[in-house]
């Protein structure tokens, strides 16, 4: 349920179902019925494994949260999704509750997370 409503957040609403099988396999239901996640774009596909990976760190961290690190895992988001993500992320980093706090770290040759964040809130750039 947590995986669906991160996608649903990430897509604007286009993907908001989705399940795994027995054999790991992710289905998600689109407009033309329920497909195998590889039938989707790359950059959607990515969200599905993303939102899956928020949800199972959701579900072994309940009373902590480890840093999560995130190495060029937004590349084939659109800009859209990509500042979506980011605003998850950032929601995460700056909770009302200490102990609920998400530490982030996104490595990434690109622009493109920072111009974003420039928009969205605070945040600590470090350039190699």
């Amino acid at each position: 349920k947590y995986a669906c409503s991160i996608m649903g957040t990430i897509t604007e609403g286009k993907y908001e179902r989705m399940g795994v099988d027995s054999s790991l396999g992710i289905s998600v239901k689109t407009e033309a019925g329920t497909r195998k996640v590889d039938y989707l774009s790359a950059g959607t596909e990515d969200v599905a494994y993303i939102s899956l990976r928020l949800a199972l760190i959701e579900l072994l961290f309940r009373n902590e949260t480890p840093p999560l690190i995130f190495d060029e895992s937004f590349a084939q988001l659109d800009e859209g999704r990509l500042e979506n993500m980011l605003k998850i992320i950032a929601a995460a980093s700056y909770g009302d509750d200490i102990n609920q706090i998400q530490q982030s770290v996104i490595f990434t040759c690109h622009g493109r997370e920072a111009q974003l964040m420039d928009k969205i809130g605070q945040y600590n750039k470090i350039s190699l």
